[in-house]
């Protein structure tokens, strides 16, 4: 990341190291899949909460985090019995009476080498792809309980998955509806500005923590907490000499 945006970030000049002791790489390809650095938790677990935070703030919408589909009402007697402890990441009852089931997913469009140049031809396709496999998933038991089920995917460079555009779009209307405001242009752009900026922000946030976590670990030292302060602490620094070359 710091390559690719130019940063003069020293801490992030050194190679990472894994949570797991395997040497990283500075695309985090490694960090971004490995269950053990904690990168893919960690991402999911952000962008997850910018979900459940944006859709908290619509009115008369109802959210849940994780619910499974048994006490959904699955029939635990029935040929998709075996489904009953699958939990999408969140449970929301939508202004307009939909209810719906989201499952968070971020995916890096080069961790593998197999799939590396058939996602490299068409902008997207790692994010389609991933929202294929959670709807193979999801699909039926969702079906059987009757809720639309919704996969919410971005890249972790950035732009998010055909369904998830969808999504907000949706919800961007409706949560434009309910302010009274509908045929208010610039009040639903505004609307649309804070989804997509605090989803954005997010995916980042969730890339660079992973990065840094890798910095840490070459460093002996293993904590979110410490992690969010070296966040912090860089950018800062980043941000004081650009005030200082103006």
């Amino acid at each position: 990341m710091r390559v690719r945006l130019g940063l003069r970030i020293p801490e992030l000049v050194r190679q990472p190291v894994c949570g797991c002791g395997q040497r990283g790489d500075l695309e985090d390809v490694h960090g971004g899949k490995c269950p053990t650095g904690g990168g893919p938790w960690r991402r999911h677990q952000n962008v997850g909460a910018a979900f459940f935070e944006l859709l908290t703030g619509v009115r008369y919408c109802t959210v849940g985090g994780e619910t499974t589909m048994g006490s959904l009402g699955l029939d635990l007697t029935g040929p998709l019995a075996e489904e009953r402890d699958k939990r999408p990441d969140l449970f929301a009852s939508l202004p307009n009476g939909d209810s719906i089931l989201g499952d968070v997913a971020l995916i890096h469009p080069i961790q593998d080498a197999t799939r590396l140049h058939r996602n490299a031809k068409k902008a997207g396709a790692a994010a389609k792809e991933k929202e294929g496999k959670k709807h193979t998933h999801y699909d039926d038991a969702c079906r059987a309980v009757g809720i639309r089920f919704v996969p919410l995917v971005f890249e972790t460079y950035g732009r998010p998955g055909g369904e998830t555009v969808r999504f907000v779009k949706e919800m961007v209307r409706q949560a434009t509806e309910r302010l009274g405001e509908m045929n208010d242009a610039p009040a639903r752009q505004k609307i649309a500005d804070r989804w997509w900026k605090t989803l954005s922000v997010a995916v980042q946030k969730a890339a660079a923590s992973t990065i840094l976590a890798s910095v840490q670990a070459s460093r002996g030292a293993r904590g979110t907490q410490v992690t969010e302060m070296l966040l912090g602490r860089e950018f800062s620094a980043y941000v004081g000499l650009a005030e200082k070359k103006e």
